[in-house]
């Protein structure tokens, strides 16, 4: 019978568990080296990003400042929108008061297409000392077109499909960036059955980039499609 308290039992049963355990260890030991490495080196890129976006912004805050050029600025034709004519606009509907809104602020200083703009590349193309200015026309724009699209909400909601085609029409054309322009108009032309005007319409969806463009092409789409199940 073996001596079972003896050394060499006791030796070559910590031998044996050592090598089980040696692989896990390595492994365990292994991973470890590898995650360092790589936290180093993301530390290491996001370090140098973030250098990279203080330059840039440091650069940007020395450029000369530059006036607006008047073709930058949008210039809504209110002409062109199906304005109706109501006595009292404080008594009535809801489409008259986004009505007036609407005719408002199309009287403001707007600015479009420079949503997807940084503040970094705002301040090279116009100067630091411009960018707040540059920032309330955007707004203004954003708001025009807010109030374009909820006016067009209106007109779908008393019948008057063909007015808020145009509205919606010359917001689009303005350069709105709303998702729910685009596809509203596009169920308006479903319901005209008017295929060709809802290809044209995710044509010029997919032109441009804006933070809206999946949205609007996903449902866009589904009409081409047969409908919005």
């Amino acid at each position: 019978m073996p001596d079972i308290f003896g050394g060499e039992f006791f030796s070559n049963l910590f031998s044996n568990v050592m090598w089980g355990v040696l692989p896990i260890l390595t492994l365990i030991i292994i991973f470890w080296l590898v995650v360092r490495v790589f936290a180093k080196r993301s530390t290491k890129g996001a370090g140098e990003g973030t250098k990279k976006l203080l330059n840039d912004d440091y650069i940007a805050n020395s450029a000369r400042t530059k006036e607006i050029e008047e073709s930058l600025f949008y210039m809504p034709d209110i002409s062109r929108l199906p304005i109706r004519k109501y006595e009292d606009i404080a008594n009535e509907s809801v489409t008259a008061q986004r009505q007036a809104k609407a005719i408002a602020l199309a009287e403001s200083k707007m600015i479009g297409g420079v949503s997807g703009l940084s503040n970094i590349d705002l301040k090279n193309m116009f100067g630091p000392a411009q960018l707040e200015k540059v920032a309330k026309y955007e707004e203004n724009f954003s708001k025009y077109m807010h109030a374009l699209r909820f006016w067009s909400e209106s007109l779908i909601k008393d019948g008057h499909l063909g007015d808020a085609q145009i509205v919606l029409e010359e917001s689009i054309k303005g350069g709105s960036e709303i998702s729910a322009a685009y596809t509203l108009l596009a169920e308006i032309y479903y319901g005209k059955k008017d295929t060709a005007a809802i290809k044209a319409l995710a044509k010029t969806a997919e032109e441009k980039e804006w933070p809206g463009r999946k949205m609007a092409l996903d449902q866009i789409y589904k009409f081409l499609d047969g409908g919005v199940k």
